[in-house]
C-alpha cells in the first residue's frame, strides 16, 4: 500500500501482507496521512511494516506487526505514532534517517503502550534529528540496545554543512525496557 502526496488512507480490522520491502508506505508526501486501526501487518521476507516519508503522518493503533527488518521507518520531518502496538522485528523496531533533506528537520516518534520486540537496537537513528516519546510501553531488544545513534551510510544522507542541529531527544515515562 502506498499513500502519495496529500492523500489520506485509513485501514481498520484488516490484514495487510507484503512479500518484500514494504507493507504500508508514504511517498512524495505533502501532508499524507496513513491511519491503521486494529490491523495485522505482516512483511514476509525483507523490509518494513510502515514508512513515514518526509511530510507524512502515520498512526498505527491497537495493531500487530511482524517484520524481518524494520517495524517502522521515518525519513526526515515526518511522524510515526505506535499506540498499543504489538510488534516483532528481526531487525529494529524503528529506524529514523534523513535523506536529501535539511539539517534542521526533526522526525517525531511516539510509542504509547504496547509491546515491541526486536533482535537489534529497538530504535536506531542514522544521522538524523529525532524527538522520541515512549510512554507506558514495553520495549525489548535482544542485543540490549534501546536507542542507537549511528552515522548514515546512505550516499543521499542529509549534509549538515557545519550547521548546528537539534540532535536526538528521548523521553521515557512508565515504560519497561
Amino acid at each position: 500500500t502506498l499513500v502519495l502526496g496529500a492523500a489520506k488512507a485509513y485501514y481498520e480490522d484488516s490484514t495487510i501482507e507484503a512479500e518484500a520491502w514494504g507493507a504500508l508506505s508514504t511517498d512524495a508526501a505533502r501532508g499524507a496521512t496513513l491511519q491503521v486501526d486494529r490491523c495485522t501487518i505482516i512483511e514476509r521476507r525483507r523490509g518494513y511494516g510502515t514508512y513515514a516519508d518526509h511530510g507524512a503522518s502515520v498512526v498505527i493503533t491497537d495493531s500487530r506487526m511482524k517484520v524481518p527488518t524494520f517495524g517502522g521507518v521515518i525519513a526526515g520531518q515526518a511522524s510515526l505514532a505506535l499506540n498499543r502496538v504489538k510488534s516483532e522485528s528481526l531487525g529494529n523496531t524503528v529506524m529514523i534517517h534523513s535523506v536529501m533533506g535539511q539539517p534542521q528537520e526533526v522526525a517525531t516518534l511516539s510509542i504509547r503502550g504496547g509491546t515491541l520486540r526486536s533482535t537489534n537496537a529497538a530504535i536506531v537513528v542514522k544521522s538524523a534529528n529525532a524527538d522520541i516519546n515512549i510512554d507506558q510501553a514495553e520495549l525489548r531488544a535482544d542485543n540490549g540496545d534501546l536507542l542507537l545513534g549511528v552515522v548514515n551510510d546512505d550516499g543521499h544522507a542529509t549534509k549538515t554543512q557545519g550547521a548546528e542541529v537539534p540532535g536526538i531527544r528521548a523521553t521515557l515515562r512508565g515504560s519497561r525496557l
